[in-house]
């Protein structure tokens, strides 16, 4: 029922021009795809359409009211659906941080909860400087660079969850493949995570088999696809 209201009013306000409205009607068709009882399964392509919309939206009229909102709620859409954006996700995060104090808006407490327990997941499994780096370039970006940020993620592919199953990577397995990315070999691996070199091996056959890559090369260009 609220979905055909929201369909009905979303039409109304394409006929009539209001980008503003019609922005805060995207956001809110996000957040029913996102929990909508009807449906077993979130509907994230859906979610990711509706809030690629108002983000672009968001663009066009320059309104920084509901911009943080948006950069938020996508950022842990990214982070539900592909764990290898991380280091954007800390980027979309800490930038609308940053808006949010300029405009002197804050999260309700619920949501502003989730964006910390997101964060704290994040550095655990990245380690401090990745996650360190990622939220000082976030803390760079203006509105505009925040939208671009968030338009560059790969949008998620019709009727399949990524990031999910056989192809979701431990904690560590990512760390490794971030530096695998960057060209370190195995044995500079190690030194930097304080591990065997043999167990990075293993991890590295591991992080092609759920990739379904077969070289270092195609391992850095899966990474670098989402970083």
């Amino acid at each position: 029922r609220a979905a055909d209201l929201l369909d009905r009013g979303t039409a109304a306000l394409r006929r009539l021009g209001d980008l503003r409205g019609l922005t805060e009607a995207r956001y809110v068709a996000a957040l029913l795809a996102m929990s909508s009882p009807d449906r077993p399964d979130p509907d994230e392509p859906a979610a990711d359409a509706a809030l690629r919309e108002a983000l672009e939206l968001c663009r066009d009229t320059v309104d920084l009211s509901v911009l943080p909102r948006l950069a938020e709620e996508f950022a842990l859409l990214v982070l539900r659906r592909t764990p290898a954006q991380q280091p954007r996700v800390v980027r979309l995060i800490t930038a609308a941080r940053t808006l949010r104090r300029r405009t002197g808006s804050t999260p309700p407490p619920a949501h502003r909860a989730a964006l910390e327990e997101a964060l704290t997941g994040i550095r655990s499994r990245l380690g401090w400087s990745p996650y360190a780096l990622a939220g000082a370039e976030g803390r760079a970006l203006d509105a505009t660079g925040l939208i671009a940020e968030a338009l560059s993620a790969p949008p998620a592919p019709p009727g399949k969850a990524t990031g999910t199953g056989e192809k979701r990577l431990t904690a560590r397995q990512l760390q490794v493949a971030l530096l695998v990315s960057e060209g370190l070999t195995n044995r500079q691996i190690a030194a930097r995570l304080d591990l065997s070199e043999w167990t990075v091996v293993n991890h590295v056959r591991q992080i092609m088999r759920r990739l379904d890559c077969a070289s270092r090369v195609q391992v850095a260009w899966a990474i670098g696809k989402w970083t």
